[in-house]
């Protein structure tokens, strides 16, 4: 029986947790799942015989951890990953589920994910902000989803009618588990393109999604403004509520009007509308 090394982390400051989920992921863990109050789960494949550097890991990581390690076999992991990873609803409009869910009869829109993918299932706040508002914001629309992880957004742009969607991700497994994901909306065959960069692409879009981190968001905002169309919208998240002022300044400074806030948990959704 395989076992693995099951790590349960806390991140201080938790504006880092995003960065450190990325690079745990090069060292192999993956299956990371967000328990709550900061709290998330994963795991790596332990070497029978092989010493744990895990502490070693930890801090060497740029930011501070609270965390647990344990040596667990594989079949518990599993169970583990079916009986604590929930359906989500996010409004009337969208349910996100596993394969193992029942499928449920209900009027909600049903986005099937694996859960033991790294980004973006939909249960962390910000990925349930962007969810929330991009549904009623896409019909007919060329949208851009930059830093598509899992894909989930690109998927919701497309169900709820966007006439093209180029998905956009610098991580290669994060591309092909997008790709896997967004291929299976069979209603958006022919209307999306996926890229690995961390460059935007050319083109001209109505709506660019863009759940990342402030950094990026404050360095891309220019290009943004450029890439968008005449009143054209850009959805932001992954940002905490204390660094908003920041943004702000700068998408004023771009051009951009913020037109939508929302929060949850302390994290921030935000629409910022190209001015002419």
């Amino acid at each position: 029986m395989r076992h693995f090394e099951t790590l349960r982390y806390r991140v201080l400051p938790p504006e880092m947790t995003e960065v450190i989920m990325a690079l745990l992921a090069e060292e192999g863990f993956d299956g990371f799942l967000e328990e709550g109050k900061g709290w998330v789960v994963a795991s790596r494949p332990l070497k029978k015989g092989a010493e744990s550097k895990i502490s070693e890991l930890i801090h060497a990581l740029p930011a501070e951890l609270e965390w647990t390690s344990e040596c667990t076999p594989e079949q518990n992991w599993n169970a583990a990953w079916e009986s604590s990873y929930p359906m989500l609803d996010i409004g009337d409009a969208i349910r996100i589920r596993a394969p193992f869910h029942e499928k449920n009869k209900s009027n909600r829109e049903e986005f099937e994910l694996e859960p033991d993918m790294s980004f973006g299932t939909g249960h962390h706040p910000t990925t349930f902000l962007m969810a929330e508002a991009l549904h009623t914001r896409s019909a007919g629309k060329t949208c851009l989803d930059f830093g598509t992880g899992t894909g989930i957004l690109a998927m919701i742009m497309l169900r709820f009618g966007a006439s093209h969607v180029t998905a956009v991700d610098n991580d290669e497994r994060a591309v092909k588990t997008a790709k896997r994901h967004i291929e299976s909306e069979k209603s958006g065959s022919g209307r999306f393109h996926i890229v690995c960069s961390s460059n935007l692409p050319d083109g001209r879009f109505d709506l660019i999604a863009a759940n990342i981190h402030l950094n990026v968001i404050n360095e891309k905002l220019p290009e943004m403004f450029r890439l968008l169309n005449p009143d054209g919208e850009i959805l932001i998240s992954g940002i905490l509520e204390n660094q908003v002022q920041t943004l702000m300044q700068g998408a004023e400074n771009c051009g951009f009007l913020i037109t939508f806030k929302q929060i949850k948990e302390g994290w921030v959704c935000l629409a910022l509308q190209k001015r002419n």
